[in-house]
């Protein structure tokens, strides 16, 4: 029970199982929802029982206020005073559902009147007697579209603010027995969550708990189909050819498509309509949609000159997941039977007739002429010669006989292998089939009614519009800001003028002062007069004329004491790098004089340059513009510091080293000691072998000698880097 309307559901919870993940096998359980039926109020809500109040506080303020003044007129017509009167009603009616009564008094309500009464709890529900009864009668209706009862039902739970009225709930239990009123969740946000949480699953752009859900259409939805001509172009007699058809009845499921068929030659017109108007909430129209089906009167032509008959015209109708209905797809198809020959193998049954009726005949052509040859006996022995012939013949006939037995014998074979196997043969035959000519037809939609979809050139205009809005929109901030900035400017001209007077007064005149607090005072004048209508490039043109003079003395202030600082961090930093430089220059033989002396004359001319400014800014006066600035101070080392960078990584000359004769004197030792004496041959080898060990120790003592004097190297090198970062 909300502000406005009464809704009842009856709801079915329930899981599924889905699989874990898309190459999962593994399935996990998915909570669902399922509604079965619904029934409602749509003028029944909290703001019902706020009017009982409003007018039962309105009469009594209407009696005092006639009693006391003497006319008949009606508290209703005073905006203001009902406004309170509401906000008093809404009141009364939270506190009533918690307490037995309620004094209420709102002091000068209107025309110096006061509105004073009590209100109790029983007056609230008489008040409002007939709406606890409207408050029972949607349960009815929602267990009778589920085609339930209350035996069916196993909890009921209450949302809504309304629902804490006593009086409807006590009317509730009185129609749904012993079952407990549920109130476990909260009843102003639950349908909030619910709703968006929802939404959020059907949606891409969020990852939440997977959640179902099955709702339905409360109203049905039908289709009127009659052919697109105009009924002005037919004759008074002609039969008007029409058909109507419920697609989707009431609380059916959404989500859903369904297809309606029938069969006709000319193009149609669609008209999609809620069957049962006088369901729908007050001030709805029952009009949907309409469509022109076209493309059905010649696809119906082309095949009657097929010799087919008419096509048959497929129209497909969706109820989305949002409950909006509409034509997705319209199709004509006509279906053609047709004869086709084909080869099929069958069993070859006459071939083995043929071989029962050439046996039976070849049985009888031997009988014949065994017959034949009892007849010719008595003339063969008349004659030796013939009789002899005929001996040589019937040898040769019986090597023949012989032989046409075995052939006998193996056709014998194959007939058996003929009668296990029996032939097969091809056979042509005429078969029929059927082939479907499809067609797709075009649809043209349009609306009627008040509420219409909008068209392109609505969409342009409210997005042109839009965007004018946002242009405005960030004017007028660019105009806020400046004039903000310009009111903070103001401001600080006059706060630095009084905290800082005795620094300003050294390098400004009397005249500058009070030009300048003088130009602020106008300006504020202007912004608070002229500025409220002033435009954003005004505004600016102010701001600029404000700033200009007093940045100048601003400027002069910081300089004041930036620029005698910036003078002795510099006179410093020059004296320490010549002190440096001088000390390190000893070390770095390699420098030559010519260096040195550039470096000692970029010292003198940054000494010289601040001679000069200091000179110049002497001869200016106090109120006037520097003649040079803090921030070219710093800049006046750079050349000596660049110069002494560029001695430090010069490379040192390379020393060339004498290497160290290593050849000993036991060569010409060995060649000057030719005597054959054993033990001087013994002594010999032994200086040989002496020089040898000496030559070994003196070569590592010398590589150590090399290392050493690159490790002086080295630190001559390093100290000069270190001489050079000091510079």
């Amino acid at each position: 029970l909300g502000a406005s309307s009464l809704q009842v559901s009856v709801i079915k919870f329930h899981y599924y199982e889905v699989p874990e993940s898309k190459y999962s096998k593994k399935t996990k359980k998915v909570g669902s929802i399922e509604v079965l039926g619904k029934g409602w109020d749509p003028t029944l809500g909290g703001l019902a029982f706020d009017h009982r109040l409003v007018d039962y506080m309105a009469d009594h303020f209407n009696r005092e206020w006639r009693k006391a003044r003497g006319h008949d007129k009606d508290i209703r017509d005073i905006p203001r005073a009902m406004t309170k009167i509401r906000l008093q009603a809404n009141k009364v009616k939270h506190v009533l559902s918690a307490n037995q009564e309620i004094p209420v008094h709102m002091d000068s309500l209107y025309d110096d009147m006061a509105l004073s009464m009590h209100i109790t709890r029983a007056q609230f529900e008489e008040l409002c007697e007939d709406l606890m009864e409207r408050a029972v009668a949607p349960v009815h209706d929602a267990l009778k579209s589920a085609n339930l009862t209350l035996d069916d039902v196993t909890a009921i739970e209450l949302i809504g603010g309304g629902m804490r009225v006593p009086k409807v709930q006590a009317g509730l239990s009185s129609v749904l027995g012993d079952k407990e009123l549920g109130k476990h969740i909260n009843s102003d946000e639950s349908m909030a969550l619910g709703a968006a949480f929802f939404g959020a699953n059907i949606s891409t752009a969020f990852r939440v708990r997977q959640v179902g859900l099955v709702d339905i259409n409360p109203f049905p939805v039908a289709v009127s189909l009659e052919d697109l001509e105009e009924r002005e172009e037919k004759a008074d007699d002609e039969e008007v050819w029409n058909k109507q058809a419920t697609v989707f009845k009431a609380n059916g499921k959404i989500g859903v498509k369904k297809t309606i068929a029938f069969t006709h030659d000319k193009d149609v017109h669609c008209s999609l309509d809620y069957a049962e108007p006088e369901k729908l909430p007050t001030g709805s129209k029952s009009e949907m949609q309409r469509y022109k089906i076209t493309g059905i009167g010649e696809f119906a032509k082309e095949m009657e000159e097929k010799g087919l008959g008419k096509p048959k015209v497929s129209l497909q109708f969706e109820m989305s997941q949002s409950g909006i209905t509409s034509l997705v797809k319209a199709e004509a198809a006509v279906e053609e039977t047709y004869t086709v020959t084909e080869e099929v193998e069958v069993e070859d049954e006459e071939e083995g007739e043929k071989s029962n009726e050439t046996d039976s005949t070849e049985e009888s052509k031997e009988r014949k002429m065994e017959e034949s040859n009892e007849e010719s006996t008595p003339e063969a022995e008349t004659k030796d010669e013939t009789a002899g012939e005929e001996a040589e013949d019937n040898s040769e006939k019986e090597s023949k006989t012989d032989e046409e037995q075995s052939e006998d014998d193996s056709d014998g074979k194959d007939k058996a292998d003929a009668e296990e196997k029996p032939k097969k043969k091809t056979k042509v035959i005429e078969k029929e089939k059927k082939r479907t000519h499809k067609k797709t037809l075009t649809v043209e939609a349009y609306h009627v009614g008040k509420i219409q979809p909008l068209s392109k050139e609505l969409m342009e205009e409210y997005k042109f519009n839009l965007a004018e809005l946002k242009r405005k929109d960030q004017e007028r901030f660019m105009l806020e800001e400046a004039k903000n900035t310009l009111e903070a400017y103001i401001y600080k001209i006059k706060n630095k003028l009084i905290d800082q007077e005795e620094d300003i007064a050294k390098i400004s005149t009397e005249e500058q002062r009070e030009g300048l607090s003088k130009l602020s005072m106008e300006a504020e004048d202007w912004l608070f007069d002229e500025g409220d209508t002033a435009s954003l490039e005004t505004i600016k043109a102010k701001y600029e004329e404000l700033t200009t003079p007093a940045e100048k003395m601003w400027f002069r202030l910081s300089e004041m004491t930036a620029r005698p600082q910036a003078i002795k961090e510099l006179t410093d930093k020059i004296t320490e790098v010549e002190e440096k430089f001088n000390k390190w220059v000893t070390n770095m033989t390699h420098i030559t004089d010519e260096e040195k002396s550039d470096v000692a004359e970029k010292i003198e001319n940054a000494r010289k340059w601040i001679a000069d400014k200091e000179k110049e800014q002497e001869a200016k006066a106090p109120h006037e513009d520097p003649a040079f600035t803090s921030e070219e101070v710093p800049s006046q080392i750079l050349p000596v510091q660049k110069l002494v960078a560029r001695l430090v990584k010069k490379p040192k000359p390379k020393v060339e080293k004498n290497e160290t004769e290593e050849k000993t004197s036991s060569e010409t030792d060995s060649k000057t000691s030719d005597e054959p004496d054993k033990e001087q041959s013994s002594e010999s080898t032994e200086k040989e072998e002496s020089t040898e060990a000496t030559e070994e120790k003196e070569e590592p003592a010398g590589e150590g000698g090399k290392e050493s004097e690159e490790a002086e190297a080295k630190e001559d090198d390093k100290g000069e880097e270190d001489t050079g970062e000091e510079l």
